[in-house]
């Protein structure tokens, strides 16, 4: 089953209604912010969403849908994840290589998601403290200490 995201609900509601972009956005936003939604190239606000899906006709429960972007943070996510648990089960000869590949997985989801997402940096701060450093585990003060600076 193919994933459904709430900028191609809105684009296909608006061609079966055979409104343009322009009418959509009348009094509401710019005509490419309608196309960034449509392409999942941005994240608007729920007001915005809420608005485009009252004026095409469409229940407040679409609001529901994931965007593109957060169907891609979640890909990221379990990406990251996965390759944290494949170098905690990794032999010690291979954990070097198991620990870079999971950093780079949570560099690439912090790109991804931003620095204003506190859940996504609490994720990936824990993520990396299970990974530790080069010369080991960090210390529970430590581990206390990165945790409490992901929260802040």
């Amino acid at each position: 089953m193919d994933a459904v995201f709430i900028g191609g609900l809105i684009r296909e509601a608006r061609q079966k209604l055979g409104m343009s972009q322009e009418k959509l956005c009348e009094d509401l936003c710019e005509p490419i912010t309608i196309l960034r939604i449509e392409n999942g190239k941005t994240n608007s606000s729920r007001g915005m969403l809420l608005a485009l899906l009252q004026k095409l006709g469409l229940p407040e429960r679409y609001l529901y849908f994931p965007t593109q972007e957060e169907l891609e943070i979640d890909d990221l996510k379990a990406e990251a994840r996965a390759r944290t648990i494949a170098f905690g089960k990794a032999a010690k000869t291979d954990r070097t290589a198991q620990r870079e590949s999971a950093l780079q997985a949570l560099q690439a989801l912090e790109k991804k998601a931003g620095k204003k997402d506190i859940l996504i940096r609490q994720f990936t701060m824990a993520e990396r403290i299970r990974l530790g450093t080069e010369e080991g585990p960090y210390t529970l003060p430590e581990q206390r200490e990165l945790l409490l600076d992901a929260i802040h």
